[in-house]
């Protein structure tokens, strides 16, 4: 999934497992909407993430709603909608790709536990 990622990268085990989380996200989440600053430096990182992986994720998941967010003055940040319209943001002003890729996966983690719980 994130093949061209993992060689640029060269951590191929973080993100060979950050890809089979990403591969996933549709059945984790509702909705993930990225808000960043386009010119911003503190969005520098998302923005990284967004030209590294869009693609992929849209590629393994082309329903799934993947709404990016630009706005002048927006704080970098993740916004991830469950089941039953419930909302979890984190922020990731400042942060790298890497960290942003791993925020991401605690999202994803989050959207997990809850519909475990739902189908208890």
């Amino acid at each position: 999934l994130l093949s061209v990622v993992v060689q640029h990268a060269g951590r191929s085990s973080h993100l060979a497992g950050m890809a089979q989380s990403l591969a996933r996200l549709g059945k984790a989440l509702q909705e993930l909407r990225v808000h960043l600053d386009p010119a911003c430096a503190s969005s520098l990182g998302v923005r990284e993430f967004l030209l590294s992986n869009y693609s992929s994720i849209k590629k393994a998941n082309p329903d799934f709603p993947l709404l990016v967010r630009e706005a002048a003055g927006a704080e970098a940040q993740l916004v991830a909608r469950y089941d039953f319209g419930v909302e979890k943001s984190v922020s990731v002003k400042g942060d790298s790709s890497a960290a942003i890729g791993n925020k991401l996966q605690d999202l994803i983690k989050a959207g997990d536990a809850q519909t475990r719980r739902s189908n208890e």
